[in-house]
This record gives structure tokens, C-alpha cells and sequence, in this order.
């Protein structure tokens, strides 16, 4: 008789969770209880969709928990035979580093609902634990939450979508209306001198802080370059850039908004970066 496999996107997150639960007391444990802390953390803003993380598209600050979006991200891989991470966008002048290789992982990830009624729990545990440290463990999942990789990167889970909207939404001080993202993008959007992305920061304080709400939006919903990272000299950031290279930044716990980021340009600083 056919056996079903019961393979979905519940049960492969259900037991996600357990195994990230389990990981700080494993041996060579590659999560902390903060890292566990994070990953499971429950954000007061949730996905609109109607099945948030299966359905959540690939380019996306990911909403909170974040193991919902690894668990989806690793349904994905066993639908498409490959993984979504290893096919984003490339962005000039921004060099990643060389990812774990995970084609041979494809066959084996394709593989996986057909066997996986025959497994026990302890069995499906043990799985989905030996691709994380295949993939590198901690950097694995960061991978699958399409972090990128880069000179500098700080080995960080992002922060929660609520916490960089409360830093962007903060006052700029006590006696304005202006928000602190609303002031970075009165200072900023002139460097587009088409206005095709920032548009024009004018009007009242409520219409700026309405319209830079709407651009930083913009930014986090369609995010496809995620970094935390840290130059040289410099302080550490959390950078986020839409597709066209527009970017936001925070300090990289989410808590302090650092302003704009225009898309790479080569020697960009001799016209300050006006396009």
C-alpha cells in the first residue's frame, strides 16, 4: 500500500524548530541560546501572505520567525532540485565570497520526501541537522536566509522587520515631528536627479515621513542584498538594497537607522554619488 509522506512545509518546520531548540547543548554546537533566541523569535509584524514563509518571495526582508523562511527555503530545494540562495542577483562593485557548494546536495534534497515517511523523527532530525553542517552550519542558515557573504561580514542573524521600522520611525529629536528616516531622505534624495527611486522629499513633516516610510518599504520588501558586515575603520552596519542597488542601513542589531545608500558606481565619490 502507498505510504503518504507527509511531507510539508508544517512538518518539516515543526521539526526545524526542534532541532535549532536542541543545537546549543549538541556537541561542537554551531547555534547559541542567543542565536536560538533570535531564530525563534516572533515579530509583532507578520507576513501578508496567505501561507507567510512557503509563499514569501525570494527577494524579501524575511519576516520573523526566521525559521519559518529556512524551513520554506528548504521545501523550495526539494520542489526545484536546486536552491534559490545560490541563483541571486549579482551586484557591481559588491564581491562576495565563495558559498559552501551545494550541488551535491540537489539530488540528495530531491530525494528527501520520498524517504521520508521511512524515517523516524530522531531520523528526520538527524537530516535536516547534517545539511545545516553540510552547508556550513550557522553560515548555512544565514545562507538560506539569503544573508549575503562578503569581505567583512559578521556572522549575525538580521534583526527583526519591527525593530528596524521602530529605528527608522523614531523621532530625529524632541522638538520635530520628523522621523529619523524622513530626515536622512530630505538630505539624500537629491543624489537621484531623476527622482526615478527616492522621488521628492517635500511637503509638511507628516507627508516626509509618509513618503520615506513608503521608500524604505520599497527597499525592505523587495530586498535582495542582505549584509551585515563590518570595513576597516569603519563602524559595523546592517545593509539592506533593493534590486536596482538602492539601499538602507542600521546599525547591525536594527536598533539605529544610518541612512541611504545610492546603487555602486565606479569612483562614485567624485560626484557624490548624484546620477
Amino acid at each position: 500500500m502507498y505510504r503518504m509522506s507527509n511531507f510539508s512545509f508544517d512538518t518539516v518546520s515543526a521539526l526545524l524548530k526542534k532541532v535549532i531548540e536542541k543545537e546549543p547543548s549538541q556537541p561542537n554546537a554551531f547555534l547559541s541560546e542567543k542565536d536560538v533566541e533570535v531564530l525563534l523569535h516572533t515579530d509583532s509584524q507578520v507576513s501578508p501572505l496567505e501561507h507567510p514563509m512557503a509563499d514569501e518571495p525570494t527577494f524579501c526582508y524575511p519576516y520573523s520567525p526566521l525559521y519559518l523562511k529556512i524551513a520554506a527555503q528548504l521545501l523550495k530545494w526539494t520542489k526545484n532540485g536546486s536552491s534559490e540562495c545560490q541563483n541571486l542577483p549579482k551586484f557591481y562593485m559588491l564581491e562576495e565570497n565563495e558559498y559552501v557548494e551545494e550541488s551535491d546536495l540537489n539530488e540528495e534534497m530531491k530525494g528527501m520526501p520520498t524517504l521520508w515517511s521511512d524515517w523516524t523523527e530522531d531520523e528526520r532530525m538527524f537530516k535536516i541537522r547534517s545539511i545545516i553542517l553540510r552547508l556550513g552550519g550557522k553560515r548555512g542558515l544565514m545562507d538560506l536566509l539569503t544573508v549575503r557573504c562578503t569581505t567583512g561580514t559578521i556572522l549575525q542573524f538580521p534583526a527583526p522587520r519591527s525593530r528596524l521600522m521602530a529605528a527608522f520611525d523614531a523621532p530625529c529629536n524632541d522638538k520635530s515631528s520628523l522621523t529619523q528616516g524622513a530626515r536622512a531622505l530630505t538630505k539624500h534624495f537629491h543624489r537621484d536627479q531623476k527622482a526615478s527611486f527616492w522621488g521628492v522629499a517635500s511637503g509638511t513633516e507628516a507627508e516626509k515621513n509618509e513618503h520615506a516610510r513608503s521608500v524604505v518599504l520599497k527597499i525592505i520588501d523587495s530586498a535582495a542584498w542582505i549584509n551585515i558586515h563590518q570595513l576597516p575603520g569603519q563602524l559595523p552596519i546592517m545593509e539592506v538594497r533593493h534590486p536596482g542597488g538602492y539601499g538602507a542601513r542600521w546599525d547591525p542589531n536594527g536598533e539605529t537607522f544610518r541612512g541611504f545608500l545610492e546603487p555602486m558606481q565606479p569612483e562614485g565619490w567624485l560626484n557624490k554619488y548624484r546620477h
